[in-house]
């Protein structure tokens, strides 16, 4: 199974806050009959009780999501930020502030299948090879044979 598709994925998203960011692709998730008209309320709520921002060698992301009762067919959609936008960090206090350049927004439809996903992301963005190349694509096509190529089911 594919996991992503370039018409989920925005290189160059500029928005000036998380709400924004977070937003941005909920809508595009909905547009594209992914989830339900709840989902972006679900994930906004859900980010201010277990923020999803992540720090790592590679530098800094957020996997916002939400319940599966939310997801009508399991997608990730993907944004580079054109300018960082700050998240509070996961399974931190929500003082300790990330400066996010790419955010994963998980849809996950089977809630069996959120943990195995989530965990498969979380080793994406600790790969620098391919933070590398996510950050150097030219074009959403590029970018999804990248992020396809390394996640395997």
């Amino acid at each position: 199974m594919r996991m992503f598709s370039a018409d989920l994925i925005n290189l160059n998203l500029e928005v000036n806050d998380k709400e924004s960011a977070i937003c941005n692709l909920a809508d595009l998730l909905l547009l594209k009959g992914y989830v339900t008209e709840n989902f972006l309320n679900g994930v906004l709520e859900r980010e201010i009780k277990y923020p999803t921002g992540l720090k790592t060698l590679c530098g800094g992301f957020a996997i916002p999501h939400t319940d599966s009762v939310h997801v009508l067919k399991t997608a990730i959609a993907v944004a580079r930020l054109h300018n960082p936008v700050i998240f509070s960090e996961m399974g931190g206090s929500l003082e300790n502030k990330i400066e996010v350049e790419i955010i994963f927004m998980l849809a996950i439809h089977d809630p069996n299948n959120v943990m195995p996903i989530l965990q498969k992301v979380i080793g994406i963005i600790q790969n620098q090879k391919i933070i590398h190349q996510i950050r150097q694509c030219q074009s959403t096509n590029e970018c999804e044979n990248i992020l396809n190529k390394i996640y395997v089911d």
